[in-house]
């Protein structure tokens, strides 16, 4: 029987939300997050006029809709395509592009809009270098057991889960609205558990049944409107466990290990 700190993920069919579903969730985005946050392409923009790269760039790339993490693992030959025949772009944007990999594939922090007024609690600052929030890196060394088992006890806090979400624009939108409506709607949820699952499948190495109801139990203490079974429910006598963060977790090691950025255990 699998030890429930063991990487362990069931097989069974990654659900799919109905046409209906999504068309539901695109109507409350529009509705109830605010318009500069709306677009999650909005990292990516940011971090583009970041290098200084021509304006053309930037828009040719944003209107591709691709995010931090196509940036991160996004292929030569993706690129080409992208630019077609402006080879003078597509040489910029590649060099660009490889050095920001080189330095961390780092996402750039994004100030609120100034004509938002509302005000967040001040996060706990951590000095631990663990919590810089950087692209995967397939050539860090992974930790031992014992040490993640210690990080998972040390570092996986109400803060932590914080600062993870005010370092992108999505993130920002999550806490914002929530200190002023103390409700999630169903696309900030989604949007909580693809950063939070991002980032963690970037600072350990593989991922425990037990890193995920730690967290699972932070995301509560930051939004305590929120039900933890919304995120993680243990795995019941002969059964799966199953939430919206067990599933990103699963679904996102899926890709990363068919895209060679993880290994597989």
């Amino acid at each position: 029987m699998a030890d429930e700190n063991s990487v362990f993920f069931s097989d069974d069919d990654i659900s799919v939300e109905s046409d209906d579903n999504k068309h539901n969730i695109r109507q409350a985005v529009t509705t109830v997050v605010p318009v500069a946050y709306a677009d999650e392409t909005l990292d990516t923009r940011v971090l583009l006029q970041s290098w200084n790269v021509k304006k053309n760039i930037v828009e040719v790339v944003v209107a591709a809709k691709l995010t931090i993490w196509h940036l991160r693992v996004i292929e030569d030959e993706d690129i080409a395509r992208l630019f077609g025949n402006n080879i003078a772009d597509c040489v910029e944007f590649k060099y660009y592009l490889k050095k920001w990999r080189n330095e961390g594939a780092k996402i750039v922090e994004t100030p609120l809009p100034a004509n938002q007024k509302v005000q967040l609690p001040q996060v706990q600052q951590i000095s631990d270098p663990l919590e810089q929030y950087s692209g995967i890196s397939a050539s860090t060394a992974p930790p031992s057991n014992k040490d993640s088992a210690a990080k998972v006890r040390k570092h996986v806090s109400r803060e932590e889960v914080e600062k993870v979400l005010r370092m992108s624009a999505r993130g920002k939108s999550i806490l914002q609205y929530y200190s002023a409506n103390e409700r999630l709607e169903p696309q900030h949820q989604a949007w909580l558990v693809d950063i939070i699952a991002d980032y963690y499948l970037q600072k350990y190495d593989g991922v425990s049944m037990k890193l995920i109801d730690r967290v699972s139990d932070q995301i509560i203490q930051l939004f305590p409107t929120e039900l933890k079974s919304t995120y993680y429910v243990k795995r019941p006598l002969g059964g799966n466990p199953k939430g919206k963060l067990h599933d990103k977790f699963r679904n996102k090691r899926r890709l990363y290990i068919a895209q060679g950025i993880l290994k597989k255990k």
